[in-house]
């Protein structure tokens, strides 16, 4: 056989499907990757059909780095037509890829092929948990539990569907009998030390973590999970030691930083405060600094804000922006109330979520109907001008390409995150940010009338900076709520949500954008 070379492939030779696919297989045997690319994406223009042609270039795509490429392609798909072959391994690049909304899809059309396939159920599974399909997750995995008594998987998944269910002794009770059969298991062992921690119960967190061998106790992530434990149980200069020497390793491992800093604020050591904002600054440039640190940089004292920056890099009364997208009774507003009431996945009170006395759904705007669309669409004009306005920001940076996006839906240098929230009488939202994105916003589907002037401000939306205090407690604005009323900020300023005191609910959609 001759090996083609990228430089000259002769791919005229090249006409039978077959011919090419077994071609492009040998290529990639003899780890010449840009041959077989481009053998295979020659195939895939005269036989646009080939599935074994595109299930090659999907794990060509995968096994040389470029995961975006991949996933790009399976976003071209319709699953529907699809083989059970090409279908299940565009549903695992899906979800290897942290896209379960479209490894659902990919999973559901495999599931029609071959229904009972465990080594499909399971991750179809996952992708249900990922995006708030918990109830249907739950059910197929106590029954692949029961069919396969000894694998861990299943249960170990389980185990985490009923911490997301709220089922927090059911999963404690999964965790243990994991623990019996398969002692030492490092995911167990972890992710039942997190689900102890969740539960405020520190000392048992510790000790599970501590059964993990050295070799896996002193990984990045368990090193950051035990010092978020020990300072949580009171063991502040363990923890402290921790995120010190994690940090002298690395001056930019902000995952340490912002703990560290935290920790300082709170303890109120002004100088261990400003020598780690000076040691972090000058490790990396303002635009490379994550979302977690600009939200401590938010809590520090003005005067250790201004050797940062101008004071309106913090001020939520320069940061904060509110339109009226919608007038009270416009069908559209209508449309996205009767959505966020009646999606399956509104859960009350979810785990390890800053809404207290509410319902929370998981991701809807992941979602791949006109529903999200439409509403991505009708923000993207106003996330337009607020990147306009707020151009040399440098924690705002990374979303300037917004500017010239026409779709919101079919671009994908931006990506959305979305969830509906409706609290009762006495539901409120604890004091938060959201770290993992750039800009966050709420829209406002129904308000209840104020309860008058015994009751100021309640079921406002607060912000807080210049300090770790209550927004309540200093002169921050607060943002009254409306129907229609469009509120977006940066998703590193601290903010939470007055109590709402009467009996009818508050309901919105909060999102990131990123």
């Amino acid at each position: 056989m001759i090996l083609l070379s990228y430089s000259s492939p002769e791919l005229s030779h090249y006409t039978d499907e077959a011919r090419i696919n077994a071609e492009a297989v040998q290529l990639l045997r003899c780890s010449q990757f840009s041959a077989a690319e481009t053998l295979l994406l020659h195939g895939l223009s005269r036989y646009p059909g080939g599935e074994q042609l595109r299930a090659n270039l999907l794990r060509l795509y995968l096994n040389t780095g470029r995961i975006g490429l991949a996933v790009e392609m399976v976003r071209t798909l319709s699953p529907e037509p699809l083989t059970l072959q090409l279908a299940a391994l565009c549903g695992q690049i899906a979800l290897q890829c942290s896209h379960p909304e479209l490894g659902y899809t990919f999973f559901s059309r495999s599931l029609k092929l071959a229904a009972d396939d465990p080594s499909l159920l399971l991750p179809w599974a996952q992708c249900c948990i990922a995006i708030g399909r918990l109830s249907e997750a739950e059910a197929v995995l106590m029954n692949l539990c029961h069919r396969f008594p000894d694998a861990i998987e299943p249960a170990l998944t389980l185990a985490i569907c009923q911490s997301e269910l709220g089922l927090f002794t059911e999963a404690l009770a999964c965790y243990t009998a994991l623990q019996a059969g398969a002692p030492g298991h490092p995911l167990v062992l972890i992710n039942k030390a997190k689900l102890h921690h969740h539960l405020g119960q520190d000392e048992l967190a510790e000790a599970t973590l501590r059964q993990l061998p050295d070799s896996q106790l002193d990984s990045l992530d368990n090193q950051l999970l035990l010092a978020d434990v020990l300072f949580a149980s009171g063991q502040k200069s363990k923890a402290q030691s921790i995120w010190r020497s994690l940090v002298t390793n690395n001056l930019a491992e902000f995952r340490a930083v912002v703990p560290l800093l935290y920790s300082a604020l709170e303890s109120g050591d002004h100088d261990v405060l400003v020598a780690g904002v000076r040691a972090a600054t000058t490790a990396a440039d303002a635009v490379a600094y994550p979302t977690r640190f600009w939200s401590v940089l938010a809590d520090c004292p003005r005067a250790v804000q201004q050797d940062i920056g101008p004071a309106d890099w913090f001020a939520p009364e320069q940061l904060v922006q509110q339109s009226q997208l919608f007038e009270d009774g416009d069908t559209s507003l209508l449309l996205l109330h009767d959505w966020v009431l009646n999606h399956p996945t509104l859960l009350a009170n979810r785990a390890s979520k800053p809404t207290q006395g509410g319902s929370q759904t998981h991701e809807l705007l992941a979602d791949a109907n006109n529903m999200a669309a439409d509403f991505k669409q009708l923000l993207l004009p106003s996330l337009k001008d607020y990147l306009q306005r707020h151009s040399t920001h440098p924690a705002l940076s990374s979303l300037r390409s917004i500017l010239d996006i026409r779709d919101a839906v079919l671009d994908s240098a931006v990506r959305w995150s979305g969830w509906g929230v409706v609290l009762n009488s006495g539901g409120w939202q604890r004091r938060h940010t959201h770290p993992e994105s750039v800009i966050s916003g709420v829209l406002y589907l129904a308000v209840p009338a104020a309860n008058g002037p015994d009751h100021p401000g309640e079921g406002c939306l607060a912000f807080s900076a210049y300090g770790m205090e209550s927004a309540l407690d200093n002169a921050s604005p607060l943002v009254h709520p409306k129907p229609g009323l469009l509120v977006l900020f940066p998703s590193f300023m601290p903010h939470e949500t007055i109590p709402t005191l009467s009996d009818e609910p508050r309901i919105c959609i909060a999102f990131n954008v990123f």
